[in-house]
């Protein structure tokens, strides 16, 4: 394992010089902001060896670090070459406030935004501007070429929730939450917690165990129809009938070039609190929050 990860991060620090970078930080989460999550997403474990549901690693040219909290001070070290990722909790100190006391003016830090809350983006702006660091946006993410073995995502079906234990159908509720997106002057809003779209559209899944949602993004529109962002492998002709017409099943590749053509000209909103910032990136900060 050791001689890995050694590997692994020497090829990380070498993609990182080649981008103009001087490090790289890496937290616990994907796109969806889940702590629960299917194993492709599990880049932290992947880089260093570590499994616990809370972490952020950071990968500098002359040292790396990994940064966990009280309940994982004594399991990060049975996990993680200490000769690779030296063991820091936080709190007292978070890594922010570590970077900007490392690190010297002018220094460039990359960050995947898909895989960060906007609320993480600009806590750490606030943190390491004062100190001349910057957090930079990453098109892609430097790991995933890296991850040759890395698992395929979840395909497991999609399939429809009983009007009998949801309480009431989705077109119902679509139209009631498409009245509000009306009158708050929107045209749509961004749906990018699945559970929301879960209980929007009826819908159960199998993607991450002892957790019954499909991983997807949703666009619920002002006129009450949804575009589904979500792998079509995914919906079978019963799904695609209990959905209907009115929900519009796209790539999930496409969300982006998506919610960029339509932010051009239209007014989209979207829970900044909880979404990635990816989307902020994506839109060029066109979003309403």
């Amino acid at each position: 394992m050791t001689t890995d990860k050694a590997s692994l991060v020497g090829q990380l620090r070498t993609t990182l010089a080649r981008l103009g970078l001087d490090g790289f930080i890496l937290t616990h989460r994907d796109e969806y902001q889940n702590e629960m999550r299917p194993a492709f997403t599990e880049r932290l474990a992947f880089l260093t060896g570590f499994t616990g549901s809370m972490g952020t690693a950071i990968v500098l040219q002359d040292q790396a670090r990994l940064f966990v909290d009280g309940r994982y001070i004594l399991q990060a070290p049975y996990e993680v070459d200490p000769d690779l990722f030296a063991i820091a909790q936080a709190p007292p100190v978070s890594p922010f406030d570590w970077l900007a006391q490392t690190l010297p003016h002018g220094t460039k830090i990359g960050f995947d935004p898909w895989l960060h809350a906007e609320t993480w983006v600009a806590r750490g702006r606030q943190v390491l501007a004062p100190a001349g660091i910057e957090l930079v946006a990453l098109d892609v993410n430097p790991l995933d070429a890296l991850w040759v073995d890395r698992p395929d995502p979840p395909l497991t079906p999609a399939v429809p929730h009983p009007v009998s234990f949801a309480g009431e159908d989705h077109t119902h509720k679509r139209a009631r939450l498409a009245q509000q997106i009306r009158q708050d002057g929107l045209d749509g809003f961004v749906l990018t917690d699945p559970a929301s779209l879960a209980w929007l559209l009826n819908l159960r899944g199998d993607d991450i165990p002892h957790v019954p949602i499909a991983l997807g993004f949703g666009v619920l529109n002002a006129d009450a129809s949804v575009d589904l962002f979500m792998d079509a492998r995914k919906i079978g002709d019963a799904t695609r009938a209990h959905l209907g017409p009115d929900v519009m099943l796209h790539a999930p590749d496409q969300l982006a070039p998506h919610l960029r053509e339509r932010t051009e000209r239209q007014k989209l909103g979207a829970d900044m609190s909880v979404a990635s910032a990816g989307l902020l990136v994506a839109t060029q900060n066109r979003l309403r929050s």
